[in-house]
């Protein structure tokens, strides 16, 4: 059996335009729709007089009695006469007819009200078996009519698409309809087609903000490819609410698993549990999240129709597009995440309005423009990811203090130019700090050394200068430092060998660096990794490194160091997988011999770079061991 048809008269039972308002007094929503005439509950029973028409009624009633009283007008006109001058049998006559009147009008008003209780009566009944039918109460019927609840509609009626067509578009802004009206194969003719069939198969009319939100999802759906997304479970399914659509249930604000990238951990987003629902108690889409899904295309506007959104993560697609002003609109929204966003183009002013913003993350977008001085107004952010984005430009401002609760960090590979603010001292809070890969210049603050909960700082490959603040010897937190390709000098701090959370490394190579290696850092006897080569450092290579059992690449190379291998060094067999000494001519000795076991030995020949899977030294006559011959002289 073919699905019932929605007749115009259904639709308009559902949506219906006021006319008690004065369209000149509407109030326009955000999406441009004319909320205030928009009514989602069935209309009222128009059998029943309105308010206007009840006075008029009234009016009419007291016209009726004056025109009553005008055709009066022209008839003779008792005057008054002395009771002494009236005769007796006349003085009778007007009793008589005065009381036979009254009986007279006594009588109408009797067989009136018999008339109207018949009336009553006969409603009584007829609505009394309506509601025996219907299997509800008065009380219930009224407080149902005056919510916003569904219209059953009759198989009976025939169809009328056309017709509710016309009235699904008075919900919709201009911007869509003339979207729906200019192509019909866009994103919006086809949500609206399949909207169409969907309120048909279902014989009901939804909500308007389930009507709106069923439409902004199917044209998200047409606008991203849906058919070849990775999961598409259920998703413009006419027999599943919407809130059961497939939604990814790893979250991308949730960061990915902790991975070693170049040495050193890299996350974009600290670890946070998905949120557990869907939708809120009111059907109304809360976190939305489809990273990872293969959408392809661009994000459409309907999208930012979702106002009762709380995160969207929409991260690691092939979409396209800058992404929309309308993301202003999002005024619930606390996680936002979008990245692989080809042709992004600048970064909306508008996240601004966004202020209950906890996580910002735009990574790998190629946005171009500057950085919105507003993102530094977004007092609540918590972690903040602008990374991968190279035509970024911008600086970070002394603003940045005022983000009390600011966590994480990262704008990495950016065009980021300037110093680093001294601000950033006063973010108790900050654990993640990555501003690697920019053109940052000065100096490396001295204040950061009393950050108390900071994990993680890295600001390699920019233009910093100057030495090595002594302070950062202070945080006792920090799990990686990472200061490699810049232009920093003097000595290494021996203060750093209290770094004693220091696990994942420190790294100091390829800058002006010189003096001694401080033996203070053998102290660090969790650490991974150890990397000073390219600076000037000089010196003996401290046997005490045999006692970092934990350490898994040492980098020494390209110094001035002198002296023997350390035959201590030969103690890290079980965890050292590389260990590089070259370019460092004043080094003698041979190599401890348990290390020649790390995946290979030597095949270079004398005077030649010996470069072994696990050890990299010159093999010469200083320097030799593990397949490079020693002089036996």
């Amino acid at each position: 059996m073919a699905p019932a048809s929605l007749h115009m008269q259904d639709i308009q039972a559902a949506i219906t335009v006021d006319p008690m308002v004065d369209p000149s007094d509407s109030e326009t929503d955000e999406f441009g729709t004319n909320e205030s005439h928009v009514s989602l509950h069935p209309q009222a029973n128009t059998n029943f007089p309105t308010i206007s028409a009840a006075q008029a009624n009234h009016a009419g009633a007291q016209d009726s009695a004056s025109s009553s009283n005008a055709s009066n007008i022209g008839l003779a006109v008792a005057e008054l006469v002395q009771e002494d001058d009236m005769p007796r049998q006349h003085a009778a006559e007007v009793q008589m007819d005065e009381s036979i009147q009254r009986k007279q009008g006594s009588m109408k008003r009797f067989k009136i009200w018999i008339l109207l209780g018949g009336i009553l009566f006969i409603t009584a009944v007829a609505v009394l078996i309506a509601v025996l039918v219907s299997g509800g109460t008065p009380d219930e019927s009224e407080s149902q009519s005056s919510l916003e609840t569904p219209v059953n509609i009759s198989d009976s009626q025939p169809s009328g698409m056309e017709e509710m067509e016309q009235a699904l578009l008075t919900l919709f802004p201009e911007e869509t309809v003339q979207a729906i009206k200019g192509d019909s194969e866009s994103p919006q003719s086809q949500a609206l087609q399949w909207l169409i069939a969907d309120i048909d198969s279902q014989k009901q009319v939804p909500f308007n903000d389930q009507i709106k939100q069923r439409f902004a999802l199917a044209t998200l759906y047409f606008a991203t490819s849906g058919a070849s997304w990775t999961n598409n479970e259920f998703w413009l399914d006419h027999n599943i609410h919407e809130c059961d659509w497939f939604i990814k249930p790893d979250f991308a604000l949730k960061g990915k698993v902790s991975q070693f990238l170049n040495g050193y951990l890299k996350e974009m987003f600290p670890p946070t549990d998905p949120p557990p629902t869907t939708c809120n108690a009111h059907g109304l889409f809360q976190n939305l999240w489809l990273d990872e899904n293969n959408l392809r295309g661009t994000l459409p506007e309907e999208l930012f129709w979702l106002s009762s959104l709380e995160t969207l993560s929409l991260g690691a697609n092939s979409l396209r597009g800058s992404i929309s002003s309308h993301i202003g609109k999002l005024t619930s929204l606390q996680g936002l995440a979008i990245s692989f966003l080809r042709n992004a183009g600048m970064i909306p002013t508008e996240l601004a309005l966004l202020t209950n913003l906890g996580s910002l993350g735009l990574n790998d977008n190629w946005h171009t423009g500057s950085i919105p001085t507003e993102i530094w107004q977004l007092t609540t952010l918590q972690t903040l990811g602008l990374s991968l984005n190279p035509d970024l430009k911008g600086t970070i401002p002394t603003e940045i203090g005022s983000l009390p609760k600011l966590r994480w960090m990262n704008l990495d590979d950016c065009d980021i130019s300037g110093s680093i603010p001294t601000e950033l001292g006063k973010l108790e809070y900050l654990e993640w700090m990555v501003l690697e890969r920019n053109r940052l210049t000065g100096t490396v603050p001295s204040e950061l050394g009393v950050l108390p909960s900071i994990l993680l700082m890295s600001f390699y490959n920019n233009s910093l200068q100057g030495t090595l603040p002594t302070e950062l010897g202070l945080l006792t937190s920090l799990t990686l430092l990472n200061a490699r390709n810049n232009s920093l000098f003097g000595s290494i701090p021996s203060e750093y060998g209290l770094l004693s959370s220091l696990a994942l490394g420190l790294e100091l190579q390829d800058n002006l660096l010189s003096g001694t290696i401080p033996v203070q850092l053998a102290n660090l006897v969790n650490m991974w990794r150890l990397s000073l080569q390219e600076n000037q450092l000089s010196g003996h290579i401290p046997s005490e490194f045999g006692k970092m059992l934990v350490l898994g690449l040492l980098n020494l190379a390209n110094n001035s160091l002198s002296g023997t291998v350390p035959q201590e060094l030969g103690e890290l067999k079980q965890s050292l997988f590389s260990l590089n000494l070259e370019g460092n001519s004043l080094l003698s000795g041979e190599l401890p011999d348990p290390l020649c076991s790390l995946d290979g030995y030597c095949f270079g020949v004398a005077s030649l770079p010996c470069y072994n899977y696990g050890v990299h030294f010159d093999c010469g006559n200083l320097i030799c061991g593990c397949g490079c011959p020693c002089d036996d002289n």
